[in-house]
Parts: C-alpha cells; sequence; structure tokens
C-alpha cells in the first residue's frame, strides 16, 4: 500500500486545491497537494516536504482531518490529509497544471481525484471543525 499525505491549506477562508497534471494518474482533476510519504518519514513532515517541492509555499501543519484508502489501477493507496495554514511564499507549479484558491461551497464544482472525494464530502458536509467541536467554513 502507498501512504501519501495531503494538505487541506487555508489562508483567507479559503481553501487550495490543485489540478494534477497531465502525465500523472489520474490525470487533470483536482486534489488536494501532497505527496508519497517517503520511509522513515512521518505523514507530517511528508506534507510540509511536498507542499515546499511542488508548491514552493511553506505551511504550518495544524491537525489530522481524514484517512481515506482507495484503489487505483496501479495500487492501493492511504491518503492521510491534514489541515494546514498557509504561512509563507509564492506559488510555483512544479507538477500541477492549475491552482485556485476556493470557498468550500465551491468544491463540488469541480472534478477531485477518487481518492480526495470523501474529504471533499466530509467538508461540504462539516465544513471544518476546530478543537472545541465547533464548525465553521475555515
Amino acid at each position: 500500500m502507498i501512504v501519501v499525505s495531503a494538505a487541506i491549506i487555508a489562508s483567507n477562508n479559503k481553501i487550495l486545491i490543485a489540478k494534477r497534471g497531465k502525465t500523472k494518474s489520474p490525470p487533470n482533476l483536482w486534489e488536494f497537494p501532497g505527496g508519497k510519504v517517503e520511509e522513515n518519514e512521518s505523514p507530517e513532515v511528508c506534507v510540509v516536504r511536498e507542499i515546499q517541492e511542488e508548491l514552493k509555499i511553506n505551511i504550518k501543519v495544524n491537525r489530522h482531518y481524514k484517512t481515506v484508502r482507495h484503489t487505483y489501477e496501479f495500487g492501493d493507496i492511504r491518503l492521510i490529509s491534514f489541515l494546514a495554514e498557509y504561512e509563507s511564499g509564492t506559488i510555483e507549479l512544479t507538477e500541477h497544471s492549475d491552482y485556485k484558491w476556493v470557498d468550500i461551497e465551491e468544491l463540488h464544482h469541480f472534478e477531485f481525484a477518487p481518492a480526495d472525494i470523501p474529504i471533499v464530502n466530509k467538508l461540504l458536509d462539516e465544513g471544518i471543525r476546530d478543537k472545541t467541536g465547533t464548525s465553521s467554513a475555515l
């Protein structure tokens, strides 16, 4: 099983989504950016590294959000998503073809990679709950 980390990055009451490049599998679908966890690397460290490598921005990981298991043609993945905050940097796309800052309510307008869909559904149903259990859009 491939373990992948993804970040739900918030800034100014918006969430960052990125469009997979046409050479990625699955191609041309939207996702919460991240990447494969390397050996002896925690999922939290992985997602910070991947965001820096792929988008050239710095984030702060706040907490785990949802873990999804999904089977693609190339194999099984476990996608571990984290709530994160944008900290600094200007986005430069190195592996994605596009990005957008969107409101949670807009997520249903985008075609997401299958493994990301349960995360999208949780965001649409619950928003982001803080540590007290209070729900908010962000």
